[in-house]
């Protein structure tokens, strides 16, 4: 694998943000990067975006193919990591270099989004607060990512739709499984919109449980106790209610065998 860092940028709808985007990871101090654009753009919007030696464009007509081309490309990278990159956002000119200055496999970067005062602001805290845990507490992102492109293609771990439940689940199989992770307490992406934590339903802890009985192992192998709580309380314990508020008998006792798994009641 090459040290460096492929950017999947998602660039589907405005050129003018594209067109800030790119610049913001053309201006990066370290070089060590990539950039491939998948567009569902036309050639002429994006043919003065197109002279840097550094960016392939992937031209696609319906915008849904986004993540079906974008898995077939991390099959094909030798890069080191790849990252998802939209199109609204932008990087600081040292988001390269502090990210291939660490030695972890899989490395999660503070983003920022515009407040109600149009200011932007850091969404996870900065410091010793900034833990994995934490980070899933606050709701998590596969936009601020540096992602380990080896492990993705051992494992076969690619993302196929861009629900909150989607993103959250590929990456704690990322987590559970992925040698080291690294976390950069600095602002490396700004972005205009975040989609926000959404609270898991009993639907998706029930269709899920044998994925997260394997996630918590991976986790529990770590020792990564703190992580293996947060997942409990959100998976779990924030479903309770739906064990006790079941009035058919054979409907809580099913409820009851796939709770017990995971606490005494």
């Amino acid at each position: 694998m090459v040290n460096e860092i492929t950017f999947i940028v998602k660039g589907l709808d405005n050129k003018s943000s594209l067109g800030r985007c790119l610049k913001s990871i053309y201006r990066q101090s370290n070089k060590s990067f990539r950039v491939v654009v998948i567009t569902s753009l036309e050639k002429k919007d994006v043919a003065f975006l197109s002279g840097n030696e550094k960016t392939e464009f992937v031209f696609i007509k319906d915008k849904a193919k986004f993540l079906e081309t974008s898995n077939n490309l991390i099959k094909q990278l030798d890069s080191q990591y790849f990252m998802y990159i939209n199109s609204d956002s932008v990087l600081p000119a040292d988001a390269v270099e502090k990210i291939l200055s660490r030695n972890e496999d899989t490395i999660i970067c503070n983003i920022s989004k515009p407040d109600k005062n149009h200011k932007f602001k850091a969404v996870y805290p900065k410091g010793k607060n900034f833990t994995l845990s934490n980070y899933i507490k606050c709701g998590v992102s596969v936009w601020n990512n540096a992602i380990c492109t080896q492990h993705v293609k051992n494992e076969g771990l690619f993302l196929y739709d861009w629900s909150y439940f989607s993103q959250l689940m590929y990456l704690l199989r990322l987590y559970s499984t992925v040698g080291t992770i690294g976390i950069v307490f600095d602002v490396l992406v700004y972005r205009a919109t975040l989609i926000k934590k959404k609270k898991i339903t009993y639907v998706q802890f029930s269709e899920n449980r044998r994925l997260l009985t394997k996630i918590l192992k991976g986790f529990t192998a770590k020792n990564m106790i703190a992580v293996k709580k947060q997942l409990l309380n959100d998976f779990v314990f924030s479903n309770i209610d739906e064990y006790y508020d079941e009035k058919r008998f054979i409907f809580k006792l099913i409820k009851k065998h796939r709770f017990r798994k995971y606490i005494c009641i």
